[in-house]
């Protein structure tokens, strides 16, 4: 939790309940079962051979945009203020 506090950029999170006591340190894994993985692997596949079509080229990576957040060259603006000062 604290490092959830530290942290500014978008990172995934959620909550479990857990049906015991977890010790420190212990590893928390999470299956999600075959026909996620499935739905997955299609899901990636279909992405990779859509990223490089011309509708793909202003994507930018959540990685790619943490790191601009970090170093101040991005700014997601609101709906009202795209309207003052739009992207441009």
């Amino acid at each position: 939790v604290h490092q959830l506090t530290t942290t500014s950029s978008a990172v995934l999170a959620f909550e479990l309940v857990a049906l015991r006591d977890i010790p420190p340190g212990e590893e928390i894994l999470i299956d999600y079962g075959k026909p996620y993985q499935t739905a997955w692997d299609i899901h990636v596949k279909k992405w990779e051979q859509k990223r490089h079509t011309p509708a793909y080229t202003d994507y930018v990576s959540a990685v790619m945009l943490n790191n601009d957040i970090h170093t101040h060259t991005a700014q997601i603006r609101t709906r009202l203020e795209e309207i003052n000062d739009p992207y441009p």
